[in-house]
This record gives C-alpha cells, structure tokens and sequence, in this order.
C-alpha cells in the first residue's frame, strides 16, 4: 500500500484533483476570496486587477500635473537663482536683512511639497498631484542639469 501526503492524493500517480465548476466561490469565483463581484484568479481581470470601485488612470490630469510641476520648479530655480545672486553681490544685504531673504526661500521652496500633498490627499486630484510630485522631480533635475552644463563645457577641451 502506498503511503498518501496528509493534505491530499499523489498526483504523480494517483487521481487528479476535480475540476473547479465555473463561477464556484470556493473556487474564487465571482463572490470569491478577493471580495463580492471580483473574479479570483481566473476571474476577468486576475489577482492583480483593479478593484471595483477603483477610479481609472485619467492621463490628462497626469500629464497636466507634470508640465505644471515641471514650470513651478523652473520657477522656484530661477528666482533662487537670480535673488542669490542679487543678495550675495549686494553689500547692505548683511545681518537680519539677509535672514529674511533666507527665510522667503525657504518658504519658496516648502510651498510646492505642500501643494503636492494637498493635491495627493484630495481624492478628486490624487492623479494631478502625482503628475505634480513628477514634474518637481523632473524639472529639479533637468534644472540642475541645465545649470551645470556651463561648467561642464568651461572644463572640456577644444578639440
């Protein structure tokens, strides 16, 4: 007599298991273990399907809210730019006038993380928000970029 695994027959050369019916929410049919009107793992969209209920990805809203945050971070590097610049060649620009100046910056520069939190917690603007938090990012670093090039180019031989 064959010894059987505990938790069921040997598939190798025993009998096969049954033959799940359709729609069977034992099975992960539509009232299956993923939640009532979402198919299982062999339900219409999978295991890593969207939820019902879920809002679909708009792309407008997205790509909106990268060209905005891409502007706001040309922006806010630009006037940091020009008034470090200013304040840093102006000689009455010393003590607690120059501490205000710093504080505006840095007031500046708080001011869009918060709108891209703002606009993440808002259901209604989640994916403009996540644009948002993208065009910082990217316009962050396309600026930088930008702004080293000079001394790349001052460094490199003439050919």
């Amino acid at each position: 007599m064959s010894q059987q695994p505990p938790n069921g027959p040997d598939y190798e050369g025993g009998s096969q298991p049954p033959v799940p019916p359709p729609g069977d929410p034992a099975y992960g049919g539509p009232s299956g273990p993923y939640g009532p009107g979402y198919g299982g793992p062999s339900g219409p969209s999978g295991p890593y399907g969207v939820p019902p209920g879920a809002d679909p990805i708009k792309p407008w809203p997205v790509i909106l809210g990268v060209l905005l945050g891409a502007v706001v971070s040309w922006v806010y590097l630009a006037v940091v730019l020009f008034v470090g610049f200013a304040r840093s060649y102006d000689a009455s620009s010393q003590g607690e006038e120059a501490g205000i100046w710093f504080a505006g910056a840095l007031i500046l520069a708080v001011l869009p993380i918060i709108a891209a939190i703002v606009l993440l917690c808002i259901r209604r603007t989640r994916q403009l928000g996540a644009g948002f938090v993208m065009g910082l990012c990217i316009g962050t670093i396309i600026g930088a970029g930008v702004c080293a090039l000079p001394w790349f180019a001052m460094f490199m031989p003439v050919a």
